[in-house]
C-alpha cells in the first residue's frame, strides 16, 4: 500500500457544523512542498459513498452561495477550479499550485463559502456526523491523485429544533411499564444541536400513567426518556400526545397496541439493510447499532454492507456480536449481495441466524450469480439464511425474477429510501423511482413517469409468478442514521429510511428470526404503523392448502387492524394484484372486517409450469400524510 503523504498543518475553522445551515469554514494545509504546476485536492463527498450532500461549490461569483477563495503565501499564484457533480462525480475543489510553487514550510488556506464580498455561506451536509474528513490529495502536473494525512476534520451536528419526536414500543402489556422517547429534531430530522422546554405530556387511548410535564435541559441533548404505565384493556391503541408549553406546538407519538393476555406475538421494528464505512457508508457499525438502538429505539438491526476481505468481514461480526442483547436490543448477521454478473439479478441481503456463518460475497468467483449463492446456502446453511430481494424496481439495478430459491428468498423489499417497488408508477405508484436530476413528482417534458423504474422488478410481478414472500421496508441507507426521518443520500436516495415490524413472540434472535422465515411482517415507508391481519384463522404470511379446509373454497374471512401515526386514509385487500374491497377510515385506528364470497375456482392463477392453482391476498395502508405500510400476502392453493 503506497503510503500517504504526511501534512504537518491540517485544520478546519470553525471545527464544528450545523446540518443544512450555511456558514463558512476555512482550511488550512501545510507542510508539503509542491512545484508550480501541482494540484491539490480537497474532497467533501466521502471516497466510495453516494452519502454526502455539501451544497455545491463554484468559483465564479462571490456573491452566491458555494464561493470558494484560497490564498498562500506572499506572490504565490493558485488557481481554482470546482467541477460540479455531474461531471466529476465528487464535492471537491482542485487548487494548481503557480509559480514560484509551494515550500514545505508554507501554508495554503480554502475558504469554503466566503462572505467576504457579501457571499451566502456554503450549506453544510443535511445530516449530522461525529468525524467528517475532508480528505486531501495532490498531483504532479501530469501525475495521478496521492493521498496527504492527516485529513481535517469537522463535527457535524444538528441544526435548531424543528419538532418533537415521540417514540413508543409497537405494543405493550396491560398494566406494564414503558419507555417513551421524547426527541426533538432539526429541519432534517437529525436530533436537534439544542432543545430547552418544558413538555406536558397527555395520553390517548387510555390513562397510561405518566408524568404531566418534563423539563428538557441541555444537558439532556436533546432527548429524553420517560416513564409510564400500559392502560388497561385489551387491543386498544394507545398514543401519546406532547406539547411544548413554550411554543404551543403539539406531536403525537406512534400507535402502541395493548395486547391482550392470550395474544402471542409482540410487535417489534427494525432495519436490516444500512451500510456503513465498512463499504460505502457513514460511521462505523458501532455507531449504526447505537443509532438503531439508542436515537430510534428501534428493536433489532442488521448490517447491510457487501463483505470485503477477512479484516472488514470479522470487524462487522463483532460489531453484531456485541451489540445483541436478548430482550433489550438484537442484531442479526447480514451482509448485502450486488449483482455484478448481469443486470437483471438485482441486489439482495443476506441474513443469518447464527453469528459464525461465512458471507458468500458476488464480486469473486464463488457466486457471482443468484444461483451460485443459493447453491452455497443450501450447502452449509439450510433454514439459518434469508435472501431478501431489495429495490426489485430500480431501474439502476433490477431483479427480474428468472431465478428464485423458494427456501431461502422468503421476503422481499417492497419499499426502500429509493421507493416503492410494489407495483409501477403508470399502476398507481405514488412512491416511485425516479432517474436522477427529475423533481420527486410531476411530468417532465420528454421522460416519462416510470423512467426510473424497471417494471420487470415490481413485487407484484413475483407475487403473480409464484414467489411467496412477505414485505419489509428498508434503507439501504448511507449516511449512518437508520431509522431516521432524514433522507439517506442524494439522487437515487429521495425517500426516508422504510422499516419492517415484525410479530414476534419475545425479543431474542430466534424469535426475531421465526417472526421472519414464517413472514409476520409487515413493511412501512417509516412511520411505525401497526398494521396485522388474517384470512379466517391463518395469520400472515400463511401459506393455506384451500382444499383441506372446509369452506373456504367458497367464502373468506378477512379482518384487519389498523393503527396509524396520521390518520388513515384507506385501508385495501389486494387479491391477485387487483383491489377487491376498500374502506376510507378517516380515523387513526381501523378495524375492516370483509368477506370474500367469489369461488376461488373464479380467480385462482394458474402458472405454466404446472403447479397447482394459487392465490393470495395483501393488506395495503395509506396515511393522510403520504406515508404507507403492506402486511405480508397469505396464500391459497391447491395442492398436488
Amino acid at each position: 500500500m503506497r503510503k500517504a503523504l504526511q501534512l504537518s498543518v491540517s485544520s478546519i475553522d470553525p471545527p464544528v457544523a450545523h446540518a443544512g445551515e450555511r456558514e463558512q469554514w476555512t482550511v488550512r494545509l501545510g507542510g508539503l512542498a509542491l512545484a508550480a504546476g501541482a494540484r491539490v485536492k480537497l474532497l467533501l463527498s466521502d471516497i466510495g459513498s453516494e452519502a454526502s450532500d455539501w451544497g455545491p461549490l463554484q468559483v465564479h461569483d462571490e456573491h452566491e452561495e458555494g464561493f470558494v477563495s484560497a490564498c498562500g503565501p506572499e506572490g504565490l499564484v493558485l488557481g481554482l477550479k470546482a467541477p460540479a457533480w455531474d461531471e466529476a462525480g465528487e464535492i471537491a475543489v482542485e487548487i494548481t499550485i503557480g509559480e514560484p510553487g509551494l515550500k514545505k514550510g508554507e501554508a495554503i488556506e480554502i475558504v469554503l463559502g466566503d462572505v467576504t464580498h457579501g457571499g451566502r455561506g456554503l450549506r453544510a451536509q443535511t445530516f449530522t456526523q461525529e468525524r467528517k474528513a475532508f480528505r486531501v490529495f495532490t498531483a504532479t502536473p501530469r501525475g495521478k491523485w496521492k493521498a496527504a494525512e492527516p485529513a481535517p476534520v469537522l463535527k457535524v451536528e444538528g441544526g435548531p429544533a424543528d419538532r418533537v419526536h415521540v417514540i413508543m414500543p409497537g405494543t405493550a402489556q396491560a398494566g406494564e411499564r414503558f419507555d417513551a422517547l421524547l426527541r426533538a429534531e432539526d429541519h432534517y430530522g437529525n436530533r436537534a444541536g439544542f432543545y430547552q422546554g418544558i413538555i406536558a405530556l397527555h395520553s390517548e387511548g387510555g390513562r397510561a400513567g405518566l408524568p404531566e410535564e418534563v423539563t428538557v435541559s441541555p444537558r439532556d441533548e436533546s432527548s429524553l426518556a420517560v416513564r409510564g404505565m400500559a392502560p388497561r384493556g385489551e387491543n386498544l391503541s394507545f398514543r401519546v400526545r406532547a406539547e411544548d408549553l413554550r411554543s404551543g406546538d403539539r406531536y403525537l407519538s406512534n400507535p402502541a397496541l395493548v395486547l391482550g393476555e392470550e395474544d402471542p406475538y409482540n410487535l417489534y421494528w427494525g432495519v436490516l439493510d444500512g451500510r456503513t464505512e465498512l463499504s460505502d457508508g457513514v460511521g462505523t457499525p458501532e455507531e449504526y447499532f447505537q443509532c438503531l438502538r439508542d436515537e430510534n429505539r428501534l428493536d433489532f438491526g442488521a448490517l447491510g454492507d457487501p463483505t470485503a476481505d477477512d479484516e472488514t468481514r470479522q470487524r462487522g461480526a463483532k460489531a453484531v456480536a456485541d451489540a445483541n442483547e436478548p430482550e433489550k436490543f438484537v442484531t442479526l448477521p447480514g451482509y448485502g449481495w450486488e449483482a455484478v454478473a448481469r443486470k437483471g439479478d438485482g441486489d439482495r441481503s443476506v441474513l443469518y441466524l447464527d453469528d459464525e456463518r461465512r458471507p458468500c460475497p458476488s464480486d469473486g468467483d464463488q457466486c457471482p450469480r443468484p444461483h451460485d449463492l443459493f447453491r452455497l446456502l443450501h450447502e452449509g446453511h439450510l433454514r439459518r439464511a434469508i435472501v431478501v430481494p431489495r429495490h426489485t424496481a430500480w431501474a439502476g439495478s433490477p431483479c427480474d425474477f428468472t431465478e428464485h430459491d423458494p427456501v431461502h428468498e422468503r421476503l422481499i423489499g417492497i419499499y426502500s429510501a429509493m421507493g416503492c417497488s410494489e407495483r409501477s408508477v403508470l399502476d398507481g405508484n405514488a412512491l416511485p423511482m425516479r432517474p436522477p436530476g427529475l423533481p420527486d413528482g410531476g411530468e417532465v417534458t420528454g421522460v416519462s413517469l416510470d423512467a426510473g423504474e424497471a417494471t420487470e422488478g415490481v413485487v407484484q410481478r413475483a407475487l403473480a409468478l409464484g414467489w411467496r414472500v412477505g414485505f419489509i421496508g428498508g434503507g439501504d441507507d448511507r449516511h449512518g442514521h437508520p431509522g431516521d426521518a432524514t433522507k439517506t443520500g442524494p439522487e437515487p436516495f429521495r425517500y426516508r429510511d422504510g422499516l419492517v415490524g415484525v410479530w414476534a413472540t419475545e425479543l431474542t434472535r430466534a424469535s426475531i428470526w421465526d417472526a421472519l422465515w414464517n413472514r409476520r411482517t409487515a413493511a412501512s415507508t417509516g412511520p411505525r404503523i401497526v398494521l396485522r391481519w388474517q384470512l379466517g384463522e391463518h395469520l400472515m404470511g400463511t401459506e393455506v392448502e384451500a382444499r383441506a379446509e372446509e369452506g373456504i373454497m367458497a367464502r373468506r374471512l378477512i379482518n384487519i387492524e389498523a393503527h396509524g401515526q396520521s390518520r388513515i386514509v384507506t385501508v385495501e385487500i389486494v387479491r391477485n394484484n387487483e383491489v377487491v374491497h376498500s374502506e376510507r377510515p378517516g380515523t387513526h385506528d381501523a378495524a375492516v372486517s370483509w368477506t370474500d364470497e367469489e369461488p376461488f375456482d373464479d380467480f385462482a392463477l394458474r402458472p405454466l409450469s404446472g403447479r397447482a392453482p394459487f392465490a393470495f391476498y395483501y393488506v395495503r395502508v395509506l396515511q393522510d400524510d403520504g406515508e404507507m405500510a403492506w402486511a405480508s400476502p397469505i396464500w391459497l392453493a391447491l395442492a398436488r
